[in-house]
């Protein structure tokens, strides 16, 4: 809950996807090195926390960033493809994280792909965000 309205506040003073990319990139960071290394419980627990927190910037503003970016005609038709297209890999990457962790690779292999996974999508969503900018880094956008 933290995330999710703290993000919206965010979005608002510094840009949707700039709060998008912050927030999300921070999650991946915190997947690859927190949760990587996390083995007792206070270090899980740490990691659920911060990781609950950064990440509701995904839920909350992945349909207002679709929305940025198109007109007011098409937002309708656009929000609804890009969730239908978001819920594919939700399908897939399921099943390929429990045969991940079923096989060689277990928790550490499933913890490295869950948070390449996170930094790829927020490093495209950042390349989005300079391609709509014309490059300019400190756009509010």
């Amino acid at each position: 809950m933290v995330g999710r309205l703290s993000s919206g506040v965010a979005a608002d003073k510094i840009g949707r996807y700039n709060t998008f990319v912050i927030a999300c990139g921070s999650a991946g960071i915190l997947t690859l090195s927190l949760w990587v290394k996390a083995e007792e419980d206070p270090a899980l627990i740490a990691f659920a926390v911060l990781f609950g927190t950064f990440s509701g910037a995904y839920i909350s503003l992945f349909g207002a960033l679709v929305a940025q970016v198109s007109p007011l005609s098409e937002i309708g038709f656009r929000t609804g493809l890009v969730f239908c297209v978001s819920a594919i890999p939700g399908l897939i990457t399921s099943p390929i994280a429990g045969a991940i962790l079923a096989n060689a690779g277990g928790w550490l292999g499933l913890k490295v792909f869950a948070g390449s996974f996170i930094v790829a999508g927020t490093m495209l969503t950042f390349l989005a965000r300079l391609v709509f900018t014309d490059m300019k880094f400190n756009a509010v956008f």
